[in-house]
């Protein structure tokens, strides 16, 4: 079943940017002070905005790994694809992240966890500046979502990311694709920019918020460093190019 309009309204429920925030079923949710500046919700959502609906998700894993940090929490990635899966009609899940040479574990977690991983190679290039190391993932992640939603008949696109820069360019691109899509974002309290508010965007239909259900509290524990094989140096101005992953149609 396709998601209507009537399923984002009114907007002033959708947003995590907003205090009183309401579940689907128009009840105040439960939140839990994280840190005096912060709430998070218990569970996250609303998620009648995305329900029946046919999703692509296009996640920034590096901008939500680092939200839950500063929170005190890991993401699960598991449990948020459970989540997303279970109310939507079909889920394309797709996870962008920068990958070092010879380190492959994010890319494995996140593959035995439902989500098909993009990988922007992590290098070091030589610059006027001298050796710089490269590895932002927000230009792959620009690409790719307009290759995957040009191809895919989902009705909703859910970025998730809290970039208010990398959502709303995404957000002006998709909507200038012939067919027209809801624009959903997916985020945590304390590291959205106010612009994606979609009380308030032009662009933005609607936002849910990552709650405790999807959140691990972080423990203090020793860990075996992981020595990855050295970042590669070229002496000319050549960049050796790094393969982009297939997108399937």
């Amino acid at each position: 079943m396709n998601v209507t309009a009537t399923a984002f309204e009114p907007k002033s429920h959708t947003s995590p940017l907003l205090p009183g925030r309401r579940n689907g079923h128009r009840r105040p949710l439960t939140r839990t002070t994280v840190r005096p500046t912060v709430e998070v919700a218990q569970t996250t959502g609303p998620l009648y905005v995305i329900t029946d609906a046919s999703l692509i998700v296009i996640a920034d894993a590096q901008n939500l790994d680092q939200g839950a940090k500063e929170l005190g929490f890991k993401l699960s990635w598991a449990n948020l694809g459970i989540v997303l899966d279970g109310v939507s009609h079909k889920a394309s899940r797709h996870a962008i992240i920068g990958k070092r040479p010879g380190d492959d574990r994010r890319w494995d977690y996140l593959t035995r966890r439902g989500w098909r991983p993009h990988a922007t190679e992590v290098r070091q290039v030589q610059t006027h500046k001298g050796w710089e190391r490269k590895g932002n993932v927000d230009f792959l992640m620009a690409f790719l979502a307009g290759v995957i939603v040009s191809r895919s008949p989902a009705d909703v696109v859910v970025i998730a990311s809290g970039d208010g820069d990398l959502v709303e360019e995404m957000a002006f691109g998709i909507r200038s694709l012939h067919k027209d899509r809801r624009i959903v974002t997916l985020s945590l309290a304390g590291s959205t920019a106010f612009r994606l508010n979609a009380r308030t965007s032009k662009l933005i239909d609607a936002n849910i918020e990552i709650g405790l259900d999807c959140l691990r509290p972080t423990r203090s524990r020793t860990k075996k460093r992981f020595r990855p094989s050295p970042l590669p140096h070229f002496s000319d101005r050549k960049e050796t190019p790094h393969v982009v992953p297939s997108v399937a149609s």
